[in-house]
């Protein structure tokens, strides 16, 4: 059976993977190692620090939520795994607005290294397919809401119900 993964970043403070009530929050844990292109983002932005989830999509290139990138200028920092990265360009959705088009590219300064990009889909099938997220923050059930924000990674499952190609 073939599926692919999706992995979106978000700002913790919006971030919210809202699971079953009827089954143990464990069973949504993942391991991070499991997950080695799910890369932590700690970025600044006039407020202090953001912290976002990014997909490692290419040798320079991360995948992540437009929202979280809001204030967030080019040219800062960051760390990942243990080498400091300048953020080199930060590209969102021209379209985005809220969380409609909420995709964002970031470019690094160099070449990561010490893992493999996670495969651009490119097929026109994916319609009706089921995908797993993995983020952090904000946990809850459709019962209890939002519960915590401990930071630990999680999947949830979906599936896509339209397509569009643009």
């Amino acid at each position: 059976m073939k599926w692919f993964l999706i992995i979106l970043i978000f700002v913790t403070s919006i971030n919210t993977i809202i699971t079953r009530h009827d089954i143990s929050e464990e069973k949504f844990f993942v391991n991070p190692q499991d997950f080695p292109n799910v890369i932590q983002l700690n970025l600044r932005d006039a407020s202090g620090i953001v912290q976002m989830e990014g997909t490692f999509i290419e040798k320079d290139w991360i995948v992540t939520a437009a929202h979280g990138l809001n204030s967030v200028e080019e040219n800062q920092t960051i760390r990942i795994f243990d080498s400091i990265y300048i953020l080199k360009k930060i590209v969102v959705h021209p379209t985005w607005e809220g969380f409609e088009d909420d995709i964002a590219l970031i470019q690094l300064d160099r070449e990561i290294s010490k893992i493999n990009p996670t495969p651009l889909y490119k097929k026109l099938d994916e319609l009706n397919k089921e995908i797993t997220i993995v983020g952090r923050g904000w946990s809850g059930t459709g019962i209890t809401g939002l519960k915590n924000n401990d930071q630990k990674l999680r999947r949830a499952t979906n599936r896509i119900d339209s397509t569009s190609t643009h």
